[in-house]
This record gives structure tokens, C-alpha cells and sequence, in this order.
């Protein structure tokens, strides 16, 4: 599928379906990315608060210093998963966020279609302008409609 998309003569952009998978399987690989640090968190916390007990008991100096040294290593490592999973829940909550904002571009009406709409609207009445049975009243109203719906599609290609 990939060698169709993007074939040196035609370029087919991804529809908002597509998109929309895209970004749940981002959104799918983010959250399996923070279980694991989540989980070493954990890790780090239980263990400190086994350290922190030996903290309370007396020890030896070298004893002690080395329960210190092995402490502030792991709030270090502690403040460090902290940063990841708040970097990794900024980009989760980005990836929520491009997912809404597909989901409402879904629910509006594509301009593609709108433009084809338009158009059926003005060829049609186009057609019934030039009609030499119709009232020349209709067909003058008819041809003042088709200028206002090719208003309309100048003013879709512009935007």
C-alpha cells in the first residue's frame, strides 16, 4: 500500500480514518512505553523507603555513608524517571489532543464533497437557466443562482 501512496506520479494524502489510526497506535505504543518506568518508579520507591529505615538505625560511619551514598542515587534516579514520565504524558496528552481534533474534522462534511455538491448545484441550474421553455423570470433567477454558487466555489479553491 505504501509503494501506491507515494508513487512518483500520484500523491494520495491519508484520510482522516487513516489518521485517526495512526494516532491511536501512537497513543497505544506511548502508554506501553510509560508501564515499564511506571514500574521502575516503583521499584526505586519501595527501595527507598527500605534504605530509609536503615536511615533511623544506628551504623557505623562507613556504614551509614555508604546507606546515604546508595540513597541520593536512587532519589537521582528517582527525579530522573519523574521527568521521563512527565515528558512522555506531555507527548500522550499531545497525541489525545491531535486525536479529538481528528475526530470533530471526521464528523464535518470533507470539502471535496461540498465542492461536488456545489457543482452538481450550479450545473444543474445552468442548465435550466438556458432552457428556452422555462419563464424568462426563473431563468434569470436560476442564473443569478448559478453566479452565487460559483462565488462560493471560487471562494472554497482560495481557501
Amino acid at each position: 500500500m505504501a509503494a501506491e501512496r507515494f508513487s512518483m506520479n500520484h500523491f494520495t494524502p491519508l484520510t482522516i480514518d487513516e489518521k485517526i489510526f495512526k494516532a491511536e497506535e501512537e497513543i497505544r505504543r506511548i502508554q506501553d512505553e510509560i508501564e515499564p518506568i511506571v514500574d521502575r518508579k516503583r521499584e526505586i520507591e519501595a527501595m527507598l523507603t527500605e534504605v530509609n529505615a536503615h536511615k533511623k538505625e544506628w551504623l557505623p560511619d562507613d556504614q551509614f555513608a555508604q546507606v546515604m551514598k546508595t540513597r541520593s542515587l536512587m532519589v537521582k534516579d528517582k527525579y530522573g524517571i519523574e521527568e521521563q514520565i512527565r515528558k512522555t504524558n506531555k507527548e500522550l496528552r499531545g497525541k489525545l489532543a491531535e486525536l479529538d481534533k481528528l475526530k470533530l474534522q471526521r464528523k464535518k462534511l470533507p470539502k471535496d464533497e461540498i465542492e461536488e455538491r456545489l457543482i452538481e448545484l450550479r450545473d444543474k441550474y445552468m442548465s435550466f437557466s438556458s432552457d428556452s421553455t422555462r419563464v424568462s423570470s426563473m431563468r434569470a433567477m436560476s442564473s443569478k443562482f448559478v453566479e452565487e454558487i460559483s462565488g462560493l466555489l471560487k471562494c472554497l479553491k482560495t481557501s
